[in-house]
């Protein structure tokens, strides 16, 4: 289940330093000798991209996407997804009195690496004003209009809910 411990580039300390090597063919001994007829394995794209090369190597292996990021290839919703959105919209709704008592644009960041179904859904169940997505470069100009013409409409507050992964129009990743 940890996508940071692949066997092909597996951190080992020698003499006091952090060295990178392969263990994969080690971690094949261990399969042999345990005489495993499948390795389950629990993550997303780091851990299954680990297993991968258990595959090439002829191990079976079974796959359980378990990942907020709803993001694995061939899989329409991953578990920990639903529960992930259900925790940002909680925490977008709460925020909402907040900005309004206050009249403030409030930024809610959510999880999702490069892929932002979790901005999507928890933005659009909790009623966000705006929703920026990795997929979607975004333009500071445009959002900062948008607000101030809330405002000038007497909606003195806004809600934006902004996927980690955004960046700007021709900019890099903050």
């Amino acid at each position: 289940t940890n996508n940071r411990a692949d066997p092909a580039n597996y951190a080992i300390t020698v003499d006091g330093k952090t060295e990178m090597r392969d263990v994969t063919d080690r971690c094949m001994e261990h399969i042999a000798h345990n005489h495993l007829d499948a390795l389950v394995v629990i993550g997303g794209d780091g851990t299954m991209s680990c297993a991968a090369n258990f595959v090439e190597r002829g191990v079976n292996c079974i796959g359980v996407p378990k990942t907020i990021d709803n993001d694995l290839y061939g899989t329409d919703v991953t578990f920990g997804f639903a529960t992930a959105v259900s925790i940002a919209t909680d925490a977008l709704d709460r925020i909402h009195t907040t900005a309004a008592s206050h009249h403030r644009a409030m930024v809610v960041e959510v999880m999702g690496r490069n892929a932002g179904w979790i901005a999507l859904h928890a933005g659009i169940a909790s009623g966000a004003d705006v929703i920026l997505l990795p997929e979607i470069d975004y333009d500071l100009d445009v959002i900062c209009d948008f607000v101030k013409r809330r405002s000038k409409r007497g909606k003195r507050f806004s809600i934006l809910c902004v996927s980690e992964g955004t960046k700007p129009k021709g900019g890099e990743l903050v």
